[in-house]
């Protein structure tokens, strides 16, 4: 069987129902809950769809680790100079904070397929 999203309630009411040791033991739900609880999400996803949510912190790639400790470098400095920063390490009137980034193997590669172009002044 194959799952059509544009049909997806007459393709739910193909699907069979789990037999009772399956509903017991293995808490399986009916395909009717199952519409019922993608319905609910693809509602909240409706509902949130306009939101926009503020950005805690991105992660940035160089195209060369020599960029990278350049930006590094000049964008380093201690907390309590923060009041003190200069204008262009600031977004917003926010002081841009900058931090040496995790191992490669630590990082989840296929989340950096979204292509954004940002450009910065050069330091």
């Amino acid at each position: 069987m194959s799952f059509c999203a544009e049909d997806l309630e007459r393709t739910v009411l193909q699907c069979p129902e789990p037999g009772f040791f399956s509903r017991v033991l293995c808490c399986s739900a009916g395909p009717k809950d199952l519409y019922d609880k993608i319905q609910a999400m693809d509602e909240d996803i409706e509902r949130t769809a306009d939101v926009t949510f503020p950005a805690s912190s991105v992660f940035i790639t160089f195209e060369t680790e020599e960029m990278q400790r350049k930006v590094l470098e000049e964008m380093t400095y201690p907390k309590i100079c923060k009041g003190v920063v200069d204008s262009r390490y600031k977004l917003e009137g926010l002081v841009l904070e900058i931090s040496e980034p995790d191992e490669p193997s630590s990082i989840r590669w296929k989340d950096l397929d979204e292509l954004k172009s940002v450009s910065f002044s050069p330091l």
